[in-house]
């Protein structure tokens, strides 16, 4: 058998950034073989790279792979990062995803080449792997967070914070949504833009996250990530992950007058109209109020007067002479 038959009967599966020997009856032991360089940029230039998912405790989160299997039949696979022991998350027969007996409840079907993961825990954060027989098509890592909350107005400062000893580490790293959004080592300046961390990181160990003039398509989730002298980095920091949420501002009421509205005669109708019928109806309670207050003053009056005894006055113009006992009643 020829080298490149040899290399063909032997699928390998990318893991982590290393290859490990899949479960092939045949076998090929490659150590110390020159060829091994030349089969290592085989695998790198063919096997499509690690794409990474955050995902929050508890959500939900879709597993997508663009391959395609010739033989029809799909497997997706779920690798542990300690031991990279694996189990079996779901089968595709027949273009339809079945959840396997571990996820029946956890897995469903979206489309031939996606799958849900519902209840999302911490045992999920692991690597996910689709597979075609026993070739490797997609690889995808979950990070499952429990992430600190964050939430600003669209046009404020938001700052995600990030706490990490600072000693030895050479650079910190941000990424949302598992896509990097800001590198920075110990000897860059200042990144220009919206985004930056503290320009002493080094000295105090903030690697806390400022953007600025925040907008709606800066929320998500942020991992910090700190980076070593080897270039590799490492999930870690206080808090582990941050969720940000950034709301759209409403704009501020505009004092405008109410227009006029058409009263049922087609005549204009506004505040002025409202106040002056108002005016009018308790300037009229008013007059009505007086009118009756008067004439009761005056009935009281009127009975008052009835109510006084008679004057007698002496016909003599004298009121202490009384002739024969006549006397003129004084009218009233």
């Amino acid at each position: 058998m020829d080298s490149g038959a040899a290399l063909r009967s032997r699928p390998f599966t990318l893991r982590a950034g290393r290859i490990t020997p899949s479960s092939h009856p045949c076998t090929l032991n490659m150590a110390g073989s020159p060829l091994l360089s030349v089969f290592t940029l085989f695998v790198l230039f063919f096997v499509e790279h690690i794409s990474g998912e955050v995902v929050n405790l508890a959500d939900s989160v879709q597993l997508t792979v663009n391959g395609s299997c010739a033989g029809g039949d799909m497997q997706l696979v779920r690798v542990r990062r300690t031991d990279t022991s694996s189990r079996l998350v779901a089968n595709r027969v027949g273009g339809v995803w079945k959840p396997a007996e571990d996820y029946k409840d956890r897995i469903y079907h979206v489309s031939a080449s996606s799958v849900n993961l519902t209840g999302v825990n911490f045992n999920d954060d692991a690597f996910y792997e689709f597979t075609c027989s026993y070739d490797l098509i997609k690889t995808i890592q979950l990070t499952v967070i429990f992430p600190y909350n964050v939430s600003v107005s669209e046009g404020e400062t938001a700052r995600i914070p990030c706490y990490f000893p600072s000693e030895g580490i050479q650079g910190v790293q941000w990424e949302k949504d598992g896509e990097l959004v800001l590198g920075q080592n110990r000897s860059s300046g200042q990144p220009e833009g919206r985004l930056s961390v503290s320009p002493d990181w080094v000295q105090t160990g903030d690697l806390s996250l400022t953007v600025k003039d925040a907008q709606l398509e800066d929320g998500g989730n942020y991992v910090c990530y700190t980076v070593d002298g080897n270039g590799e980095k490492t999930r870690g920091g206080s808090p582990a992950a941050v969720k940000v949420t950034v709301q759209r501002s409403r704009p501020a009421p505009a004092c405008t007058p109410q227009p006029a509205t058409p009263g049922p005669d087609g005549e204009q109708t506004g505040p002025g109209l409202i106040v002056s019928i108002i005016f009018n109806v308790l300037l009229s309670a008013a007059a009505v109020t007086f009118c009756a207050l008067w004439r009761v003053s005056v009935r009281k009056a009127r009975r008052a007067g009835e109510a006084r005894p008679a004057e007698t006055i002496p016909l003599g113009g004298d009121p202490d002479h009384v002739p024969n006992g006549e006397a003129r009643t004084a009218e009233p």
